[in-house]
């Protein structure tokens, strides 16, 4: 359960590094940054974005285990923590849906 929120939010996170990283790079080219540091910024960039499918591989494959995990412990469903991981699912659900 833990683990799949924590990838649920380095999805996140790493999707809201990739727009402040963009907007870093086009500050620094409206300031006339010279070449090596444009270049550098892009590499930032390029980096966080490839960590997103790497990350939404982790999620599908953990989401897919505890989804099983659920499913084969359905007897526990009134308890607190079955229905905060059917929570956790739902919602890496949805990331994984867009």
């Amino acid at each position: 359960m833990n683990f799949v929120l924590g990838i649920t939010k380095e999805v996140y996170y790493y999707e809201k590094e990739v727009i402040r990283e963009k907007e870093r790079y086009e500050k620094l080219k409206n300031e006339g940054k010279d070449e090596y540091t444009l270049k550098h910024q892009e590499e930032v960039v390029r980096e966080s974005a490839r960590m997103i499918p790497h990350c939404m591989n982790e999620l599908q494959t953990a989401f897919t285990e505890l989804k099983a995990l659920l499913e084969s412990e359905d007897h526990l469903c009134e308890t607190e923590e079955y229905q905060a991981s059917n929570v956790i699912l739902n919602n890496a659900g949805v990331l994984l849906a867009q």
